[in-house]
């Protein structure tokens, strides 16, 4: 089995990642990755997103932050991530699209196609 979606699963990705980045702008998230050091523009360019309002079959994901697996061809996933209140997270800190469990991938694999001299390798997303 291919870690790689097909075209319509990646079209509905880019549209969801599209669609939750509208939702960031003055929300809890946005206020949260600034304090994580994250700027406005960081932000769009991984095209971060907050899920206030779900696409239909996102509602366990309201209230988080919107990560899309963006590559050469496209996003290829969308990750969950817990905003903590008072420093306290209530539920999963990561969630996945149900059927993207147990599919391992690199973050920010467009990094590796640079010409930059230095790639750096951290774990997890943020």
């Amino acid at each position: 089995m291919s870690i790689v979606p097909d075209e319509e699963s990646k079209n509905y990705l880019k549209e969801a990642s599209d669609f939750y980045n509208k939702q960031l702008r003055g929300s809890v998230a946005e206020e949260y990755l600034k304090n994580r050091g994250l700027s406005p523009e960081t932000m769009d360019f991984f095209n971060l997103g907050f899920v206030g309002e779900p696409m239909n079959d996102h509602t366990q994901f309201r209230g988080r932050i919107s990560i899309p697996y963006i590559t050469p061809n496209g996003i290829v996933s969308l990750r969950f991530k817990g905003i903590p209140k008072d420093g306290v997270l209530s539920g999963a800190k990561m969630l996945s699209i149900p059927g993207d469990l147990g599919k391992p991938r690199p973050y920010n694999t467009n990094s590796i196609i640079t010409m930059e001299p230095t790639v750096y390798i951290v774990e997890g997303e943020p």
